[in-house]
């Protein structure tokens, strides 16, 4: 048996939302991309839905083709290692970071702005509005000189020639 703590700081063990057994993540729906900040102890999996499959509901008004878990780090309440049998020996390395995987809603949140956006351009349109609110406008201007200093300039600049 042979335990080095090279690999430790590199090792993540993640943990995954309960799902039934009958529906795994792998089964309706396929990984897409997934984004790692290891620094962080990051990471964000985007699982694209099939919109033809049988659980996908055609009238949800939020029309979502993908999902993501996010992770966050946890505080590692147990000792784990992972194993490896290399030339008829056990290498062990320690396992110290541990993610636990959570949906990430951020989806919901943009459907309800995206719908709040409507229903606010709806009355805009039956009260007769303008289609896009005012945008506050900032002038910036430069402070002129007062004639007394730009007299004071030129004099000197004469002065310089001389």
């Amino acid at each position: 048996v042979k335990f080095s703590q090279s690999l430790a700081k590199k090792l993540y063990m993640m943990q995954f939302p309960m799902r039934p057994k009958r529906r795994p993540y792998s089964d309706d729906m396929r990984c897409g991309a997934v984004n790692i900040k290891p620094g962080q102890a990051k990471v964000e999996m985007v699982y694209e839905i099939n919109m033809l499959g049988d659980n996908y509901d055609v009238e949800n008004p939020t029309h979502i083709e993908s999902f993501k878990l996010s992770s966050t780090r946890i505080r590692n309440k147990a000792n784990y290692a992972l194993g490896v049998v290399s030339n008829g020996a056990l290498h062990l390395n320690p396992v110290t970071n541990v993610l636990r995987m959570k949906p990430d809603l951020t989806y919901l949140d943009d459907a309800e702005k995206k719908r709040k956006a409507a229903e606010d351009e709806e009355k805009r349109r039956i009260l007769g509005l303008p289609k896009e609110k005012p945008k506050q406008v900032t002038r910036q201007s430069q402070r002129r000189a007062p004639p007394s200093h730009s007299k004071a300039r030129q004099q000197m600049k004469i002065r310089e020639l001389m």
